[in-house]
């Protein structure tokens, strides 16, 4: 599915080509590909982030041509006001930065507003019970530089930063920066730029950030949809009939009456899931713990049966 300006299809055709030349695909349920950096000259580097697939792949490009891709699950801006949603474009990664710190922000008592956050009220993993842990103070963020292209405005204030929050990566729950689990936060900022510890990148890392709300796997013959989060003018029906087609398949014979029953049932799901994860959030600390089938109700999973 490739939609809303053409611009946005191009960025994804590009995607397209690159998953084709790895020939490594990962699909949205939690299987995330992991590579090992072997130490050779890089040539290149390349950032993609589909925001409603909560999916972040880092390209890199080795000097005899080979590509490694290293795919992280990521939380993104929330949905209520363009101002905190992650905006799409194109742009740069050009900073990396250890031993982050976070202040407490408007939504907060306002004797608290400004400053540091020293502990943070999050949850356990493994038994997802409520604790109150230290936050690091290794902390690490990636900075970036991104021209929208809803409004042509030029972002600087968003970033790419490890989170203690981590029941919140794969929902739209922040103010426009891009959340990452702490382990998966490492292993990017280590594969990124590696010969860089801290500090500018001696070379920007172009980052690519779009709007896919279908993705089509051809091999499985498996259509994934995304909740469309921010509202945006999407029509699902000829964003999957659009991905059908790239894929060379024709779609004059399909059962249409089928597909716009199952765009239906999945657009119900992505109200009540929706409703369900930003409710939660507004509530106190340690009542926000939302749960991995609640996040994959953001999704909705079909395959083809139908005769062409």
């Amino acid at each position: 599915m490739r939609r809303v300006e053409n611009m946005q299809r191009s960025y994804c055709l590009i995607v397209r080509i690159v998953l084709r030349v790895c020939m490594l695909f990962s699909v949205h349920a939690g299987i995330f590909l992991t590579c090992s950096w072997a130490q050779q000259p890089i040539l290149q580097q390349l950032v993609y982030l589909n925001i409603p697939a909560y999916n972040l792949n880092l390209y890199t490009q080795y000097a005899d041509q080979r590509w490694e891709r290293l795919s992280v699950p990521v939380g993104v801006g929330r949905a209520a006001d363009r101002k905190y949603q992650t905006p799409t474009g194109q742009g740069e990664l050009y900073v990396k930065a250890t031993g982050v710190t976070f202040e407490y922000g408007s939504q907060n008592p306002k004797e608290l507003v400004g400053k540091t956050i020293t502990h943070s009220n999050t949850f356990d993993k493994n038994t997802l019970k409520p604790i109150t842990m230290k936050m690091p103070n290794d902390m690490k963020s990636i900075f970036m530089r991104i021209n929208s292209d809803i409004d042509a405005q030029f972002h600087t204030r968003f970033v790419l930063h490890e989170t203690t929050d981590w029941y919140t990566v794969g929902t739209p729950a922040s103010n426009g920066c891009i959340r990452i689990d702490r382990e998966d936060m490492h292993r990017l900022y280590a594969a990124l730029a590696p010969s860089v510890y801290e500090g500018p990148l001696p070379q920007s890392v172009p980052i690519t950030i779009y709007y896919d709300v279908a993705e089509y796997y051809p091999e499985q013959k498996m259509m994934v949809l995304h909740a469309n989060i921010y509202n945006r003018q999407v029509d699902y029906v000829y964003e999957i009939l659009h991905d059908l087609q790239e894929a060379g398949i024709d779609t004059r014979l399909m059962n249409m009456p089928a597909l716009v029953e199952i765009v239906n049932q999945a657009e119900q799901q992505f109200h009540q899931a929706l409703h369900t994860i930003q409710s939660r959030l507004k509530k106190a600390p340690f009542d926000r713990l939302i749960k991995d089938h609640e996040k994959q109700l953001l999704h909705f999973t079909f395959y083809l049966r139908f005769q062409y």
